[in-house]
């Protein structure tokens, strides 16, 4: 038998496409806020600069030392965005495990607007793994961001990382939320489903 899965894959690629629009949409409001706080900082320091007619070296490189770090954030934040936007066959690499699962802390702490949320996280060095990036980091930020909305925005969130004998990984997040239903248990994998 042949089995021609075309209509499947562009599914499957259109339901990761409106999933990942879906979440970045929800992040937007945080992603404001986190880039506000550098703005008015940079605006501050730029309105206290053009208030002395000729501000001194002291002045120059206090306002140079505040700009420079905020700069860097906004750039930062709008990078992890547009990482986290992409769809489509990333390269397959071998990377620590750990290294995605700081990246999509990051981005959580940068755009998901739960401030009150705090973390855990005990890596493991040895935990590599064979895989897309992306999609790793998109599975990570969504589990963070749906831990904290069963959370209301308050709590931890423990993220713990081994290497098995077997040769795999097995990342185990944990969280204060009153869990699954067990009627929802089965449906937690379908398209949409939150």
């Amino acid at each position: 038998f042949i089995v021609n899965q075309t209509e499947l894959a562009e599914l499957q690629v259109s339901s990761l496409q409106t999933t990942r629009l879906a979440a970045l949409g929800f992040m937007m409001a945080g992603v404001s806020h986190e880039i506000s706080n550098p703005l008015a900082s940079i605006h501050s320091i730029v309105q206290l600069m053009r208030s002395e007619p000729e501000p001194d070296a002291e002045l120059i490189k206090l306002g140079l030392d505040n700009i420079a770090p905020n700069v860097k954030r906004i750039i930062d934040i709008s990078r992890r965005l547009v990482t986290f936007s992409r769809v489509g066959e990333e390269p397959r690499t071998v990377f620590p495990i750990d290294n995605v699962i700081e990246e999509s802390v990051k981005s959580f702490a940068d755009g998901s607007g739960f401030g009150e949320i705090e973390f855990d996280v005990v890596p493991d060095e040895k935990a590599v793994v064979f895989a897309n990036i992306g999609p790793l980091r998109e599975v990570f930020v969504n589990l963070f961001v749906n831990a904290a909305q069963a959370m209301n925005g308050r709590g931890r969130i423990g993220v713990v990382t081994r290497a098995l004998e077997s040769g795999a990984v097995r990342v185990t997040i944990t969280d204060q939320g009153p869990g699954i239903p067990p009627s929802l248990a089965e449906k937690i994998f379908d398209p949409f489903f939150t």
